[in-house]
């Protein structure tokens, strides 16, 4: 009775399913579930001899397992309390997981936002780094943050490493970038000096163990070395002859070497008392000048080798501070001092006629130059001290000075025409000076630690430098082909919008005094100008097209130019009052004009492009608009006013959203995707998430108001527009906007940036001010940063 009956076809696997079921019903232990009259049977035997559908139904799995239960009721106990265990465990196991999951993915999330906080503040060392001309520690920080290789950062997780990298990114790398025409060696170990032959044939650079390599300029090419002992940078090529000299070291003591530059070999020594520290020849070759430790200058006859006089030195004991140097035209040698004064000798009477006494205290002199005709001498001081002075060398009296270098001037050199000076800076630099002017004209960047050593060849056209970098660089004073990552357009330009073509090539600018004009990007150089447009125009709009181009002038007026036919097809005047802006919508079958005297009228219209018939904005507010923005979808148009941001349904004038301020909103601009909002109001900018209409950042960290902003094509970086540029502030600023934090200022001339754009390839920058003032800020490629770096890496 507590058994289940056998299944039919289990004893006879002929026995049709249907059958089995039939009979497995008249057995079921339960009465309620067996046939419950003679004639139900016998009806379901009638379906089933007629081949018709039965109407019982075999016992599933959950039947047959409620009827073992109830037979087993303390096995199904135990076997239920199995399996709700397990089920409890699982449900434990994936609720912890999960769990692990969710704290995982915010430790990364936070390690990612403290990594770009770290990037941002980096970001923000280079510039300084730059600005301080420390161009080693700003490629070092730089190449931190490249994806490629072991990541210097932290010890992140391959998961959450990405590329931090942006525009300002490439911008500064550009800024990074060496001056140099070429570079001779590139070698681990630094080099302390170097000198040029009289004829410019031969270049020695002295190596920091003392061993002093002699290269064939000509050729380019290393012809020997020679091996000198003594560390002290002291050498120098003996006018008139085939001879070099150095501080050097031999078996008795001290010595100045004279070496043979063609056998390599030193053919004389003159005997030192302590080690040379700087040595100097007189034009002629007569006459040498050695100072040493001790410190003592000594006048030598390089003919017999004689002592002519000797000047105890001033200050203390020391290997760098004193430097000798003769006129050029002999008469006179020049004493830079350890103590920073300098005394002029006359050799004529071997006694001291002038004496200029030390600018600052504790800083000796470290270079020494005189001009041409020997009436100026130029004098650095050391260590603490990047002034260079100028002096009159006949009554000692100073003439002025030349500021700038960051670090403490290490060499000096004149050109052949008096007017220029050179000088080396352990600030990394090569920097340019007009003498008369007192001002730098360029600075030469390339060497990535201090300058050991600087030379003018003699067409005057190229100078040399080595440096603690290991490097010896070539310089061309006469090209004008370094690339520079700042340009500034040579006239001045409407301050309302300039477009870029689509290849981002071209630029095209509209001016109150010169005519329309189309410029090269890359150069800033003009291409064509388009004077049937005349001038006295404001803004400017391009069509997507390519084929319109519209102008705005200061009388109200539009011109609408044909760039294809080079024709005018379209002249209207639709106010008196300046027309402010100019934006093709809709993809080109729209555009958009704002006409505005400053607080005190504002008429904002829009025209059909195929009629240039007036539009109705119909229920859009645009009665306080001032720089409208469509956004790229075309479904809605930003509307500034004097409460805030408003968003409208383009197409059908409803009102989408609203972001209310206290103060006017002045400028409004969608990321490339419509996704993202951006507005300069309440003196700062705000972004917003366009769908949720969430605010994602308030940025108010200019010192001054802001007035114009534009997204990045990629929407990753926010640039803003400040109300006063020149020196005083930047004049634009990079954001990483979802950070809320600054990552690159970038200065300019001109006052009220009020309006700011990303060429479409993401490269270039401008910034346009209301002084008319039009700056391009243009960062590499990454595709010409690879191609840069690739030719660099090829020997």
């Amino acid at each position: 009775m507590e058994v289940e009956p056998v299944a039919p076809r289990l004893l006879n696997p002929t026995i049709p399913r249907d059958l089995e079921t039939i009979c497995l019903k008249c057995l079921e232990k339960e009465q309620s579930r067996r046939y419950q009259t003679a004639q139900e049977l016998a009806d379901e035997l009638g379906r089933f001899l007629t081949d018709e559908p039965i109407q019982a139904r075999p016992v599933g799995t959950i039947g047959k397992t409620w009827k073992w239960c109830r037979r087993q009721p303390m096995r199904a106990a135990l076997s239920g309390a199995l399996i709700l265990a397990i089920t409890c465990g699982l449900v434990g196991i994936i609720w912890q997981w999960r769990r692990a999951d969710r704290e995982r993915a915010t430790a990364q999330a936070n390690e990612r936002l403290a990594l770009r906080h770290a990037y941002a503040g980096d970001i923000k060392e280079v510039q300084r780094a730059l600005e301080e001309g420390d161009l080693g520690g700003a490629r070092r920080t730089l190449d931190k943050y490249r994806p490629e290789g072991p990541s210097q950062i932290s010890n992140l997780k391959s998961e959450i490493q990405r590329d931090l990298r942006g525009w300002e990114w490439r911008y500064l790398w550009g800024q990074c970038r060496s001056d140099e025409q070429f570079t001779l060696i590139q070698q681990p170990a630094g080099f302390e000096n170097l000198a040029l032959s009289p004829v410019g044939s031969l270049l020695a650079v002295r190596q920091g163990d003392g061993n002093i390599d002699l290269w064939d300029w000509e050729r380019r090419r290393q012809t020997g070395t020679l091996t000198n002992k003594s560390r002290p940078r002291a050498m120098a090529f003996v006018p008139g002859g085939n001879l070099f000299a150095s501080a050097n070291q031999d078996t008795q003591g001290p010595v100045v070497c004279f070496w043979d530059v063609t056998t390599r070999q030193i053919v004389r020594t003159l005997a030192q008392p302590t080690p040379v520290t700087s040595l100097a020849f007189s034009p002629d070759g007569e006459w040498l000048a050695t100072f040493d430790v001790e410190p003592r200058l000594r006048l030598w006859r390089v003919s017999t080798g004689e002592i002519s006089n000797e000047i105890p030195g001033l200050g203390v004991m020391n290997d760098v501070g004193r430097v000798p140097l003769f006129s050029p035209d002999g008469a006179t040698l020049a004493l830079g001092e350890m103590d920073g004064s300098i005394r002029l000798l006359s050799l004529k009477t071997g006694l001291i006629r002038t004496t200029i006494p030390a600018p600052t205290e504790g800083n000796g002199v470290m270079a020494l130059a005189f001009s041409p005709d020997g009436r100026l001498l130029a004098s650095g001081h050391g260590l603490s001290d990047g002034t260079i002075r100028l002096w009159d060398t006949v009554n000692g009296a100073p003439t002025g000075s030349l500021e700038g270098h960051r670090g403490w001037v290490s060499k000096l050199v004149f050109a052949p025409d008096g007017k220029t000076l050179y000088s080396g800076s352990a600030d990394q630099t090569v920097r340019v000076w007009d003498v008369a002017q007192k001002q730098e004209l360029d600075r030469l960047r390339g060497h990535t630690s201090g300058l050991s050593g600087l030379a003018l060849f003699r067409d005057g056209n190229t100078l040399v430098s080595c440096a603690l970098d290991g490097s010896v660089r070539i310089w061309d004073l006469k090209s004008n082909l370094r690339r520079r990552s700042h340009a500034v357009l040579p006239v001045r330009v409407g301050p309302y919008g300039a477009p870029f073509t689509r290849d981002s090539r071209r630029l095209i600018t509209a001016s109150p005094r010169d005519p329309v004009i189309i410029w090269e990007v890359a150069t800033a150089k003009e291409i064509q100008r388009l004077p049937a447009l005349g001038t006295n125009h404001h803004s400017v709009a391009l069509s997507p097209d390519e084929r319109l181009l519209a102008v705005g002038g200061l009388d109200g007026s539009i011109k609408i130019w044909d760039l294809r036919d080079q024709r005018l097809v379209k002249e209207f005047r639709p106010q008196s009052i300046p027309i402010f802006g100019l934006r093709f919508w809709d993809g080109g079958k729209t555009l958009g004009s704002l006409a505005m005297v400053w607080n005190r009228q504002i008429a904002a219209q829009r025209w059909d492009v195929a009629s240039w018939a007036e539009i109705p904005f119909g229920r859009i507010d645009v009665s306080e608009a001032l720089v409208m923005a469509q956004s790229p979808d075309g479904r809605l148009l930003a509307v500034p006013s004097l409460m805030g941001v408003k968003l409208w349904d383009y197409a059908t004038g409803e009102l989408k959203a609203a972001f209310p301020s206290q103060s006017t909103a002045i400028m409004t601009a969608f990321s490339a995707d419509s996704r993202f909002l951006a507005a300069t109001i309440s003196g700062g900018a705000r972004v917003w998430e366009v769908d949720s209409r969430r605010e994602l950042a308030t940025l108010s960290l200019h010192a001054n108001r802001v007035i114009s902003v534009a997204f990045s094509p990629d929407g990753q970086r926010l640039v803003t527009g400040c109300e006063i540029g020149m020196r005083l502030q930047p004049a634009l600023v990079v954001w990483d906007y979802t950070i809320q934090r600054q990552l690159i200022s970038l200065q300019s001339v001109g006052e009220f940036t009020g309006w700011t754009q990303f060429s479409p390839d993401g490269n270039t920058l401008l910034g346009l001010s209301w002084s008319g003032v039009a700056d391009l800020y243009r960062a590499p490629s990454w595709e010409e940063i690879a191609a840069e770096e690739k030719e660099q890496e090829t020997p």
